[in-house]
Order: structure tokens, then C-alpha cells, then sequence
């Protein structure tokens, strides 16, 4: 698998391509990600709000998009939800040479007090999910971050599934999915533990690929002068064992040093 290291466009729609098809990333939608032009799926490493105890909201589109521009072969945006604190949300998408593509979202405030529990919504979705009977399963960090998905910010969460919080010494296993296009091949996400205080997964009870994974990252309370960042890597395998090799993946994702940028 390669990718085309240099994003093209000049905003808010810059295009990619990433292993051998064609994506698009409007800055300035919704959910601000990547979609495939060949194919009905998406969007994925998508930007997909930000919460706090009683409060969701999408906030990051282009009603807040501050800037986006490509920097080091990596897109950058920046956005300035207002309402939220003084709070600046950075997304920048990189593609990298072994055919991933890394997703690292940064946020900062001028407030104190003001975001408690704070989280970064990331999502990657195949299908809609949003009319159909489905099933819901969060992964926590641990006992405190298990509890965020009832304090509000959910909405009515009384049919999710929550399972055990991760051992102190647990990683966040390898997300991997089918793909849309070929039997053979499959799309994994990885997160480290320390980043990610829920992952949410939207499962539909009708169609192997009727899902959507959300990641809620941080879930620490954001204060001035506090920068926290984390990140989320995406890459396609085709052929077999995808288990292993995922897993073989996930031990360098989690051996590399964290993101420190400036």
C-alpha cells in the first residue's frame, strides 16, 4: 500500500490518495474526514464534536473553522468553537510512509473551571447508522471514564452495553473492520489507552458493515495553559491473519514516542 504524501488543494477541500483510491477532506462539513469518491462510506477519521458533563456539540466544521492549510505534507485545521471556553481544537491529518495515516487532534482553552471531563470526538462510519434498531458497546479507560457515558452527554444511553474498564496495563485492541470494497481486505484503527477515554461502537443489527466506531478522546478537564493531544492511526491490510499482524502493528503504534509537535 502507498500513499500520495502530498495533499492537494487549497482549501476547504483538499483531496489524497490513500491506498490507491481516491479521498476527499472539506475542512469545512459537518464532520470534517475522509470520503472516498468511488464508493457510498465515510466519512472516516472524522471529527464528530466535542462534549462535556450534559453537553455534546458538533463544533468543529466550517462554522468555526479558523484556518486549514497543508504544512509538512500534513493538513492542518484549526478551530474556534464559540461558547466552549476559549477552547482551540488543531486536527491535522499525515499520511505516512508505511501507508497509514496518522489523525492527531490537539486542544487548548483560555478558561478555568469552565471544561470538565472534556472529550474530542473522532468517528469513522461505513454506513448511516442513525434510523435503524442498534446496538451500542463502549470500551472505557476505567471506572471514572466508564461513567462519562451517563452524565448527560449521551443523551438516553439506558440500552448501551459498557464493558469492564481496561486492566491498568491493558491496551485498547486493534479496531478492524471489513471493507466496502473487497472481501480480502480490512480497515484498522489504533489508539493508545491513554488517549482514548471511551470508544463507542455503533453496531447495526442488519448489515455486517452497518457500524460506526467513535472514539472520545481525553475525558480530563481542560484548564489555561493545559495542551492535550492524542492521536488515532488508520491503514487498510489485505490477504490474511489480520489479527496478528494488526496486533503486530499496534506493538510499533505503542513503542513510538508521543506526538509533541508545536
Amino acid at each position: 500500500m502507498t500513499v500520495n504524501h502530498a495533499w492537494t488543494g487549497s482549501g476547504p477541500r483538499f483531496e489524497l490518495n490513500w491506498a490507491g483510491r481516491a479521498w476527499i477532506c472539506d475542512v469545512a462539513a459537518t464532520a470534517p474526514g475522509l470520503w472516498p469518491v468511488d464508493v457510498a462510506c465515510g466519512p472516516l477519521l472524522a471529527l464528530d464534536g466535542v462534549s462535556t458533563p450534559g453537553r455534546t456539540e458538533t463544533a468543529l466544521n466550517g462554522n468555526t473553522l479558523e484556518k486549514a492549510e497543508i504544512v509538512q505534507g500534513r493538513l492542518e485545521a484549526n478551530y474556534a468553537p464559540e461558547g466552549w471556553g476559549g477552547l482551540r481544537v488543531r486536527a491535522a491529518w499525515t499520511p505516512r510512509a508505511d501507508g497509514s495515516i496518522d489523525l492527531e487532534t490537539q486542544a487548548t482553552a483560555s478558561s478555568v473551571g469552565e471544561l470538565r471531563e472534556f472529550e474530542v470526538y473522532v468517528a469513522s462510519r461505513f454506513v448511516d447508522n442513525g434510523g435503524g434498531r442498534r446496538r451500542v458497546w463502549v470500551e472505557p479507560r476505567d471506572s471514572r471514564s466508564a461513567g462519562l457515558s451517563y452524565d448527560g452527554r449521551e443523551g438516553d444511553a439506558r440500552g448501551w452495553t459498557t464493558l469492564p474498564p481496561l486492566e491498568p496495563s491493558g491496551r485498547l485492541a486493534p479496531r478492524i473492520l471489513p471493507s466496502p470494497w473487497s472481501e480480502a481486505e480490512r480497515y484498522v484503527e489504533l489508539a493508545h489507552r491513554d488517549d482514548v477515554a471511551r470508544r463507542v461502537v455503533f453496531s447495526s443489527r442488519m448489515s455486517s458493515l452497518g457500524h460506526a466506531t467513535r472514539y472520545a478522546f481525553f475525558g480530563h478537564d481542560l484548564e489555561r495553559g493545559v495542551v492535550v493531544r492524542g492521536r488515532l492511526r488508520a491503514f487498510w491490510l489485505t490477504g490474511a491473519d489480520f489479527e496478528a499482524r494488526a496486533l503486530e502493528e499496534l506493538d510499533r503504534f505503542l513503542s513510538e514516542p508521543p506526538p509533541l509537535g508545536p
